[in-house]
């Protein structure tokens, strides 16, 4: 009788991660700039937070690595993925057909109107005057105006 009962008890964790394993897919896949062909590294691929499904899990997501690629395990109740890159249009994917995805990023065309120059280091160079030398620390300053 013990024996029976511890192993129910060691098989019923085993069958609940199987269970919950089964709930889930994989997706993979590569993020490229479709004007250079070149692979995006630290591209954000994440599920839809627009999507109803999303609202229950949360942010998950990943970014892409060295060579542009990208591996998430997403619930399979999540049909859309959003990739999304800074300086290129977002990339809304539909991942109920395919697992496996090639994703061609458009650069955005909108260009910077304005740049607001920050004095940062001269606050900080006053809060740490005893630490640092404000001359050292706040010679340099750099702005740009198109």
């Amino acid at each position: 009788m013990k024996k029976s009962l511890l192993l129910i008890a060691l098989l019923c964790p085993l069958w609940l991660f199987a269970q919950s394993e089964s709930d889930y897919r994989t997706i993979k896949g590569v993020v490229m700039d479709s004007v250079t062909n070149e692979t995006l590294i630290g591209a954000t691929v994440m599920i839809d937070p627009d999507a109803a499904e999303a609202k229950n899990l949360g942010p998950k997501g990943t970014i892409t690595d060295f060579d542009g690629k990208f591996e998430l395990k997403v619930p399979k109740a999540v049909k859309y993925v959003v990739v999304s890159f800074v300086g290129y249009k977002n990339a809304k994917l539909d991942v109920t057909k395919t697992t496996e995805f090639k994703v061609m990023l458009q650069p955005d065309q909108e260009q910077l109107t304005e740049v607001v120059e920050a004095e940062v280091y001269e606050t900080l160079a006053a809060a740490f005057s005893p630490l640092v030398r404000k001359s050292s620390f706040c010679s340099k300053r750099t702005s740009y105006h198109p």
